[in-house]
């Protein structure tokens, strides 16, 4: 992806579809004078793509577009941060990922209770717009104990083998039936 690998980096998404204020939030956080990158996924979005992209040469930022992936377990893997909504999916990954969760905004109902508990266990932060988005990653680039705090919290919270906990549950089960 052309991304050095000593620089923090910040991945920035709206789950599949691109959802949420990240024109805004990219503006915010390249207004930075802090030295990282930025991977940012437009999903399905092609406004939002095609905005960035005519954008992007004036971001100052080293800085990777991409749209829809399959990939993103990879993205995280390189990625430091993550600035998103919270959908189970992302956060489920995020967290065994280990990447400290930064919540731009999120839909109601279950979205919104996954954000409270990430919240109250600390394993996220909740910012509002992209101003908001651009103090808490500074802070956290700034102080590598906040940094690393939020992500060993985020691991900590992750059930990365629930689905062959579930599959044995469900098995045991049946064979006492």
């Amino acid at each position: 992806m052309g991304l050095n690998p000593n620089l923090p980096t910040a991945l920035i998404m709206g789950g599949g579809q691109g959802l949420g204020p990240l024109e805004e939030v990219v503006c915010n956080l390249d207004a930075l004078t802090l030295s990282f990158q930025m991977i940012i996924v437009t999903g399905l979005n092609k406004s939002l793509r095609k905005n960035l992209k005519k954008r992007e040469r004036e971001i100052t930022k080293p800085v990777h577009i991409v749209e829809y992936v399959d990939n993103i377990e990879k993205l995280m893997e390189i990625s430091d941060i993550i600035v998103t909504k919270p959908g189970g999916l992302t956060i489920a990954e995020a967290s065994a990922k280990g990447l400290a969760i930064v919540i731009a905004n999120c839909l109601p109902g279950q979205e919104e209770k996954n954000c409270q508990l990430l919240v109250d266990e600390g394993a996220a932060i909740k910012a509002d717009g992209g101003k908001g988005v651009a103090a808490v990653v500074s802070e956290l680039l700034r102080d590598p104990h906040q940094l690393s705090f939020l992500q060993a919290r985020a691991r900590d919270l992750s059930r990365p083998n629930a689905s062959s906990e579930i599959a044995g549950i469900v098995l045991e089960a049946i064979n006492s039936s």
